[in-house]
């Protein structure tokens, strides 16, 4: 530690002593509260102590910050001793719940083997993604609303959740041969495991849409998160499989230019998602646009709120997310008082022409033609 700090922290902030830096980092007791300058009585006119007080508080504020974000968000989260008790006393029940499950069609080997992949794999680790989702319930929820029945239901989301966390690293361990995860040894690794552990993932994977079933398909949020693990898996695969492509780019600088202008048409096409989900035919589109009803944070309601005067914003929160079909159709007027279809069709226009130009400023290696092609694609799209 206090190496990294004499290397990130200027120099004028760095104390000669350890012990001194030490006084930053340390709750302790023990560590007396000399004066660390005694040679001096003043520094610029202003009480020794005074100054080293605000070199400290300066130093103790950087070395937060290094010590902060030096690991990731999710790796950050501190959940309560009684949070995490709670959420693995569900998992037993939840072991039962798909044990039974696969029981009940005739393979209780394959139970018996099920119930070890699901112990081995999904409830190592911090757990914190399910957790989380526990938690969100209830921050969001009103406080009648926190029986135990609507916490467990909570509780066995956030399995569902580690499961499919689960069933994501253990085919990413088998696609990048890894060799430990979590502290252990993946789980093709383990002994008479191998490849088998590629239906393991698959049958983790099916066993959260069982969970899934048994709890909540009498719920009108059955649906919706159904397609939500469908979409999440779906994307996370799609990343997968841009890692694996990539993983032989020989070229770093043709794979930054790439990265840039797939990132650029991702913009263009979500931009266009927003504006087709509001104003597009819903006989082409084929769906009828809800992002005003589902409170979305689109582009077109970022743009709005930019844009309005105090009296367009406070339409905006009158109507933005409400059902009635009369709010929703006075946010769509708004966005043409606002001048937003010509904004869109400007917008449109320029990022057209900026990506094909970037697209035809890129080095050798970059498939130039293949991008072209995606963009002609979008561009204009109706649909």
């Amino acid at each position: 530690m206090f190496k990294l700090a004499r290397m990130l922290l200027p120099q004028q902030r760095i104390l000669a002593s350890p012990l001194r830096l030490q006084r930053l980092i340390s709750t302790s007791d023990e560590v007396n509260a000399e004066p660390i300058l005694k040679s001096m009585d003043t520094i610029g006119g202003l009480p020794t102590e005074l100054v080293n007080e605000q070199k400290l508080k300066k130093t103790s504020r950087t070395l937060s910050t290094l010590q902060n974000h030096s690991v990731p968000i999710a790796a950050r989260v501190t959940v309560s001793k009684d949070e995490s008790r709670d959420f693995m006393a569900v998992f037993p029940d939840l072991v039962r719940d798909i044990t039974t499950v696969t029981k009940a069609y005739n393979c209780s080997d394959a139970a018996k083997w099920f119930a070890q992949v699901l112990q081995y794999n999904v409830p190592r680790g911090k757990k914190n993604r399910g957790i989380l989702t526990v938690l969100t319930y209830k921050n969001l929820v009103p406080a009648q609303d926190l029986t135990p029945e609507n916490i467990k239901l909570a509780q066995y989301l956030g399995w569902c959740v580690e499961m499919l966390q689960s069933f994501f690293i253990i085919s990413d361990d088998v696609m990048d041969n890894s060799t430990t995860r979590r502290g252990q040894p993946c789980w093709h690794k383990v002994e008479n495991v191998g490849l088998t552990a590629i239906n393991d993932a698959l049958m983790i994977e099916n066993a959260m849409y069982a969970i899934l079933k048994k709890h909540f398909s009498h719920l009108d949020c059955y649906v919706a998160l159904m397609e939500l693990f469908h979409e999440i898996t779906y994307i996370t695969t799609c990343g997968q499989s841009l890692d694996q492509l990539n993983s032989n780019y020989k070229d770093a600088e043709a794979f930054r230019q790439s990265k840039t202008i797939l990132l650029e048409m991702g913009n263009f096409f979500q931009v266009q998602d927003d504006f087709l989900d509001c104003f597009g035919n819903p006989e082409v589109t084929g769906k009828i646009g809800t992002d005003i009803q589902d409170n979305k944070c689109s582009w077109l309601a970022v743009v709005a709120m930019q844009r309005a005067n105090v009296e367009q914003k406070q339409i905006m929160v009158d109507c933005y997310g409400k059902e009635e079909p009369a709010k929703v159709e006075r946010v769509k007027e708004l966005y043409k008082e606002l001048g937003l279809p010509s904004t869109y069709a400007i917008f449109e226009e320029e990022s057209y022409n900026m990506i094909k130009t970037h697209i035809q400023q890129t080095s050798r290696g970059v498939p130039h033609q293949t991008f072209l092609q995606i963009l002609n694609k979008i561009y204009q799209r109706d649909s």
